[in-house]
């Protein structure tokens, strides 16, 4: 669910800029030239919403409900906040390594209180707590992320922070995978 770009400020610090391009959409950007723009497609997209997502995202989601997720990367907040105000879930936690993407999203405000933001690395992180999906939203392409990141993810949280029949999933290695 894309923000009204009228809600969101613009902003400069050392690790993330957000400015309106000159079609007043607007765009976060890091220092490594990546960016993300507050759109309506990448959400949909990795929730599998969309017509144009090929079929792993659109199958994935097919029959499976949840209700609390763990989402490892903020950027904007698309996506929690899709799964805030669109999904209803009633528990979305965010992991988020960046301080300054964090302090961002203090700032503008465009978040709901409902969305918990915890500073940490998603590969150091531990919890205690279960949820029905944790998402792993921390890169851009697949390449980005090695097989044994992926395999660290998976023996962190697969069989320890889902509920049964949760789901771990890494929508740019397209990986879904069910704790059974």
């Amino acid at each position: 669910m894309k923000f009204i770009d009228t809600d969101l400020q613009d902003y400069t610090g050392n690790e993330i800029t957000v400015f309106k391009n000159d079609d007043d959409a607007t765009i976060m950007e890091f220092p490594t030239g990546s960016w993300l723009d507050n759109t309506n497609f990448y959400a949909k997209l990795f929730l599998g919403k969309c017509e144009a997502c090929t079929d792993f995202y659109k199958d994935s989601f097919k029959g499976f409900t949840y209700d609390s997720v763990l989402v490892a990367g903020l950027g904007f907040g698309l996506i929690p906040n899709e799964l805030d105000k669109v999904n209803n879930c009633s528990k979305i936690d965010v992991v988020e390594i960046n301080q300054e993407v964090i302090d961002y999203h203090n700032i503008s405000k465009h978040l709901s209180s409902e969305i918990n933001i915890i500073k940490h690395d998603i590969f150091k992180y531990t919890t205690e707590d279960k949820y029905d999906l944790i998402i792993i939203d921390t890169v851009w392409e697949e390449e980005d992320m090695s097989d044994e990141q992926v395999q660290t993810l998976t023996s962190k949280f697969l069989n320890t922070n889902l509920n049964k029949g949760g789901v771990l999933y890494i929508p740019v290695k397209k990986k879904w995978l069910i704790n059974k």
